[in-house]
């Protein structure tokens, strides 16, 4: 899983990166309370991924979301990894 304010609300949101089906994001909306957000932030990949990290590269304050795909036969067919702006 990898945690980040993306929607700098102040509350850490969630994505749960899954290898056996899709993966998941969540807004946490305070109180124990989260909305999945996953097509909505346009995360919609039916891609199976092993692992996930927020990060800031381009200086714009803005977390920036990668995610790396799990594939069981790698060709150049296959899902590569992704990064969400």
């Amino acid at each position: 899983f990898a945690v980040s304010d993306y929607d700098h609300d102040g509350d850490l949101d969630l994505f749960l990166s899954r290898a056996l089906d899709q993966s998941l994001f969540f807004r946490n909306d305070g109180g124990f309370h989260f909305t999945d957000v996953t097509f909505a932030a346009g995360i919609d990949s039916l891609r199976l991924s092993k692992g996930a990290c927020f990060g800031a590269f381009d200086g714009d304050g803005f977390g920036v979301l990668f995610i790396a795909n799990y594939y069981l036969d790698p060709t150049p067919e296959t899902p590569e990894n992704q990064l969400f702006r």
